[in-house]
């Protein structure tokens, strides 16, 4: 990290706190949207119309994080939406090269209906630990996955670095013992996951990697970080 961002970064996280909580205020009284209003018109997922899966392609890049490798799975533009759609026809480049912070902040937002100061902090957070400038400069999602800044030992999805240098694949057995986890039900009487059910498979995850993995590390801010997805 350069002597400027160092010199910057605890009044920029000030100033994400004040932001952010500014927002959690302005929620208790502001109107909610209507369900299929969440997602704004001309954005992907709007009124629940999702571009086409597509899987990645040899030499594409991904993340340690299913929600980021999400965005970039979501290739081809569905019916009446082609005007809204990127150019290359994704919500961002499929191979998952050359991204900038501020795009990616766009889009997290944009497909999240995430706060605005959460996905300015993260893509933010990244440039830093990479040190590189989140106005200025790029990234591939491989490289998100240095291990202790995003990703994290005891993944709910992915074993551990150490075992599985790639962190942009998951696990499909930890993937499947996941989604059996699931005790709630949906509107439509399918199973849901639910906050137990998360709690009680990440506290089964830790375990099992302080067991499997010599290298296991752990930390207040991961355990935070890992808890509050």
């Amino acid at each position: 990290m350069g002597l400027t961002q160092k010199l910057t970064k605890p009044f920029v996280d000030l100033s994400v706190m004040t932001w952010d909580f500014g927002l959690f205020l302005a929620n208790l009284v502001l109107p909610a949207h209507p369900p299929n209003e969440v997602v704004a018109a001309g954005v992907p997922g709007h009124q629940g119309k999702w571009p086409e899966y597509t899987p990645p392609r040899e030499g594409d890049s991904r993340s340690a994080c299913p929600m980021l490798n999400a965005m970039y799975f979501l290739r081809r533009c569905v019916k009446n939406y082609t005007d809204s759609c990127r150019a290359n026809h994704g919500i961002l480049p499929h191979d998952g090269k050359n991204i900038t912070f501020r795009d990616l902040n766009t889009a997290v937002r944009q497909t999240f209906n995430f706060a605005p100061s959460f996905c300015f902090f993260v893509p933010k957070f990244s440039a830093d630990f990479l040190n590189r400038s989140y106005w200025t400069d790029k990234f591939d999602l491989e490289e998100l996955s240095k291990h202790n800044a995003i990703e994290h030992d005891a993944s709910l999805t992915r074993r551990d670095a150490a075992q599985v240098p790639d962190q942009g694949k998951p696990d499909l057995m930890l993937v499947e013992e996941l989604l059996n986890a699931a005790t709630g039900k949906g509107p439509d009487g399918k199973r849901i996951l639910t906050k137990d059910d998360l709690s009680k498979q990440l506290a089964k995850r830790r375990a099992e990697a302080r067991a499997e993995n010599p290298e296991y590390s752990e930390s207040m801010f991961h355990n935070m970080f890992g808890s509050a997805k």
